[in-house]
């Protein structure tokens, strides 16, 4: 009877006594680094021995469970988690106690922490290893989850974005590296499936004294959404969140990069309705022009002779000027998805490619300029959003200059040697009102495709 008021006593000690944090990071000398926890680790049974008393907690799903001393059931258990506190509320038949104990890991595994007791994994039986073999199997990760991931990560108070990449192996182990500032991390990691929850292995010397690490992920149309904590040994926390593609998802090489292509069509749309100028239309070149038709792009570089902005200028009928599409002033490109980025400058293109013909479709704001009119009247001046789309062929697929057939869109063409006039004209689509519109003539001497012809079609200038 002493022998068991004796237990009673030092478990009533044992579970009053709230430890600080200074005490649950010094329980003992082989705890190294704070862990998140989440339920699929948590899972099963743990124990703790002094030299005449065994305390076993048995941990089941849905924050249930059961505290035992000495083979012997004492009562119920109900628990929560936060990061890498475990809260534990355990009531026998004649009292209640309430108790947290902290998550670490060290080179055996990990350890509950509260004061001077240290919870270990208990595998040795046969409930324990069945349970531990079930929460290996809840921890292993989907295929789609295996493999290396990289993305931007944003702060959820704020500051400056985060380059973070992360390795994820199929037991659901990883190691991920963080880059913010000039400061750089790298740790390993656990991910598991069962609750979409992982959580960072921080030794206990990291520089910035980190207690704990780990968030939720979510994984949609391939890209890695991740929602992570950071806590602080001083109380303090860092929050953000990120999106990671995988790192090989660009290996492919897309079918259009290397070949040479050429420009052979323009479209100009305005997209602003208040717009005192609009056009839906553009330019077919038949062929060459003085402002280059030649592109190639591959293993990141850009080749082109384009300059797109210099024959926007030529053409009267366009009123407003794209510097950024003089193309022949980069020399490389990035390419995410269908977003071609060209550099230096860092403008974005949306590609496009199919029936052996590709596509670069670009938006910008321009300035409309004021224009004199045949009719004697001034165009307003203003702004719009305009899309400007590029299409090309093939260059090996261009027709001999002397063999282009007469299509519904584009006029017959004289022979090459007896160019006909309207090869430096440009053919009006719509028949317009007068007084809102007005019929665009000739283009400007000196402009004059080698070979083709030009047309703009549905164009409405606001007097």
């Amino acid at each position: 009877m002493k022998k068991l008021l004796a237990i009673l006593l030092t478990l009533s000690l044992l579970l009053c006594t709230l430890p600080t944090m200074a005490e649950m990071g010094e329980a003992e000398d082989s705890v190294h680094r704070a862990t998140v926890l989440n339920e699929a680790m948590l899972i099963g049974t743990w124990k703790f021995e002094t030299d005449e008393t065994s305390y076993v907690y048995q941990f089941e799903e849905g924050g249930k469970g059961t505290f035992n001393i000495n083979d012997r059931i004492y009562g119920q258990v109900e628990y929560s988690l936060n990061s890498d506190i475990l809260s534990v509320r355990q009531e026998s038949s004649t009292s209640v106690y309430f108790r947290d104990f902290r998550a670490f890991t060290d080179e055996t595994g990990i350890r509950l922490v509260s004061g001077e007791i240290v919870l270990t994994k208990e595998n040795s039986t046969s409930e324990g290893a069945d349970v531990s073999s079930s929460a290996d199997d809840d921890a292993a990760v989907p295929d789609d989850l295996v493999g290396e991931w990289t993305g931007v990560g944003t702060p959820k108070n704020g500051g400056p974005s985060i380059d973070l990449t992360a390795t994820i192996n199929a037991d659901g182990s990883g190691e991920y590296t963080f880059d913010q500032s000039g400061y750089h991390e790298s740790y390993p990691f656990t991910i598991s499936s069962d609750d979409s929850a992982f959580s960072v292995d921080i030794p206990a010397d990291n520089t910035l004294g980190i207690s704990a690490c780990g968030g939720t992920w979510v994984l949609e149309d391939g890209v890695l959404k991740l929602d992570i904590t950071t806590t602080f040994a001083n109380g303090g926390s860092y929050s953000y969140t990120a999106e990671c593609k995988r790192a090989d998802a660009t290996a492919a090489v897309p079918d259009w990069a290397g070949r040479e292509w050429q420009l052979d069509t323009i479209h100009f749309k305005t997209l602003s309705e208040d717009s005192p100028y609009s056009i839906d239309g553009g330019l077919s070149l038949n062929g060459g022009s003085t402002y280059g038709n030649r592109l190639v792009l591959a293993d990141g570089a850009v080749d082109t002779d384009i300059d797109l902005n210099g024959l926007i200028q030529a053409v009267p009928q366009l009123p407003f000027s794209v510097p950024e599409l003089e193309l022949t002033g980069y020399d490389s490109y990035t390419l995410d998805g269908d977003t071609l980025r060209l550099e230096p400058g860092d403008i974005e293109m949306t590609v496009g490619y199919g029936d052996d013909a590709l596509s670069l479709t670009y938006v910008t704001h321009v300035d409309i300029q004021s224009q004199s009119m045949d009719n004697g009247l001034t165009s307003q001046a203003g702004e719009t959003n305009l899309e400007v789309i590029m299409g090309f062929v093939p260059m090996e697929a261009t027709p001999a200059e002397d063999s282009v057939e007469e299509t519904a869109e584009t006029p017959a063409e004289e022979p090459v040697d007896e160019p006909a006039e309207e090869l430096s004209s440009i053919e009006v689509g719509d028949i317009v009102p007068s007084g809102i519109m007005s019929r665009m003539a000739t283009m400007p001497t000196g402009w004059n495709p080698s070979s083709g012809s030009c047309w703009i079609q549905r164009t409405r200038w606001q007097l």
